[in-house]
């Protein structure tokens, strides 16, 4: 059986369920972020990531690499 990704809103928080390498960014599993946009109906999302190399970065993160952030 093929299991759906979750489907994140706009301005939810997330976390890395995995480590991710993308658009020059090594980005490791249970980092937190905030959905910016949604790609394809939620194949994938554009997430913005504090604290990357000193700074902020926006990257595109596939679904199935992404799960709710526990709300703090």
């Amino acid at each position: 059986a093929v299991v759906a990704p979750q489907v994140f809103a706009e301005h939810q928080r997330v976390r890395l369920c995995r480590d991710v390498e993308a658009e020059g960014y090594r980005l490791r599993r249970d980092m937190a972020g905030t959905v910016l946009s949604v790609y394809g109906n939620g194949v994938a999302y554009a997430v913005e990531f504090a604290e990357v190399d000193g700074g902020i970065a926006v990257v595109t993160i596939a679904a199935d690499a992404l799960m709710e952030a526990a709300l703090q």
